[in-house]
């Protein structure tokens, strides 16, 4: 994909899905050995609104023959509304007698939800930083993420992402 872009208020549901998803390449092995990967010709899809599929040409290689000369491709499409929220971070996986400072304590969120809501996302969605991280940072600084994302969130973003933390004992 060369460029892609939605209409407002709509986002790609998920990844780009290609099949086939790997193509086996014969030549001579010295060529073989520099080719890590097979580009398709440039896809330019703008405005989308809805999902999309189609047939896109592999890039050919000079000396090189290809098991398919196509790819096929589809963009998963869904209209998005925009919550924004706050919540506490806490720390995951803490072990007994210890304790985690984080500040902020509490951060600002921005949620991209499926249309039309399911529920409200801004109740289930919490942030955290993983105790295993803290005691890896060497600064002490560390990136909030959610366990997992309440039904019908498709992204997400914190603000800020990085917090501060401290251990300290109990």
């Amino acid at each position: 994909v060369a460029s892609l872009s939605f209409h407002d208020q709509y986002m790609a549901k998920g990844s780009i899905k290609v099949d086939p998803d790997s193509v086996t390449i014969y030549g001579e092995p010295f060529k073989l050995d520099n080719i890590s990967e097979v580009f398709t010709r440039p896809l330019n899809l703008h405005d989308l609104d809805s999902d999309i599929q189609g047939l896109v040409s592999l890039e050919t290689l000079k000396g090189i023959r290809c098991s398919d000369k196509n790819v096929r491709y589809s963009i998963g499409v869904t209209r998005y509304v925009e919550l924004r929220g706050k919540t506490v971070v806490t720390a995951s996986d803490v072990p007994a007698g210890r304790n985690v400072l984080v500040v902020p304590s509490i951060v600002d969120f921005s949620l991209k939800c499926s249309y039309p809501l399911e529920g409200n996302p801004l109740e289930a969605f919490m942030l955290k930083v993983d105790y295993q991280d803290v005691l890896n940072s060497l600064s002490g600084k560390c990136v909030v993420r959610p366990d997992t994302l309440p039904n019908g969130v498709l992204d997400y973003e914190a603000f800020p992402e990085v917090v501060q933390c401290l251990v300290e004992e109990r």
